[in-house]
């Protein structure tokens, strides 16, 4: 990741296509290597830097970023928390245990570790929470195609503005971690089971 956001540094905002210290003497596509997580913070380098960051600049971009994006993450953690318990204690409680527990993510989080782990799961939990606020909405406000073909197009503009966030969302996720693509298989599993579940109740599975 050090060599591919130095690429990006210099050749802004394009990203390698082929990692020459991988797989030698052939080398190998990139992988993960390379991706809208080097862009970020090789964009956050040539901003802090002017345009010209020197190479203990982007170091030092780089060795802070896992602790930033482990405070980030609190964020839609507890926004998820709070609407899926409506208890801002709850919610709370759910970002002290995530800072705090000893684990993977508290390990991959420390200043110093500068991979794609933490800006993954940042990136899941924003688009689980902003899925859930599109699926919610739609239960609310019943937007099922029969009333959705006639309504005016400015009656469904809060809905529109959360279904382009969460898409949005769910990109830059994948955009961190190509094989997080799995993500909307889960959505789907999610949907298709309430589906089920929901059929032998009164409830209408439609909106979902």
């Amino acid at each position: 990741h050090y060599r591919s956001t130095k690429y990006v540094v210099h050749n802004w905002p394009s990203t390698r296509e082929f990692e020459a210290f991988t797989g030698y003497p052939y080398g190998n596509d990139v992988g993960h290597f390379g991706t809208l997580f080097d862009q970020i913070h090789a964009t956050v380098a040539l901003l802090v830097g002017l345009g010209n960051p020197s190479d203990k600049l982007i170091r030092q971009v780089l060795i802070v970023s896992p602790a930033i994006w482990a405070a980030l993450t609190l964020i839609p953690v507890y926004l998820l928390t709070k609407e899926l318990t409506q208890d801002k204690n709850t919610a709370l409680l759910s970002t002290f245990l995530l800072a705090l527990l000893p684990g993977a993510f508290f390990s991959y989080s420390t200043v110093g570790f500068y991979d794609h782990h933490v800006a993954e799961v940042f990136f899941m939990s924003l688009a689980v929470y902003a899925f859930y606020k599109v699926v919610k909405t739609a239960s609310n406000d019943v937007i099922v195609l029969e009333v959705l073909k006639p309504r005016d197009i400015d009656n469904l503009d809060s809905w529109i503005r959360q279904l382009v966030f969460a898409v949005v969302a769910l990109s830059c996720y994948v955009l961190v971690w190509p094989p997080g693509v799995v993500l909307v298989g889960i959505f789907s599993v999610g949907v298709l089971t309430y589906a089920i579940v929901a059929s032998y109740t009164d409830e209408i599975t439609e909106p979902t």
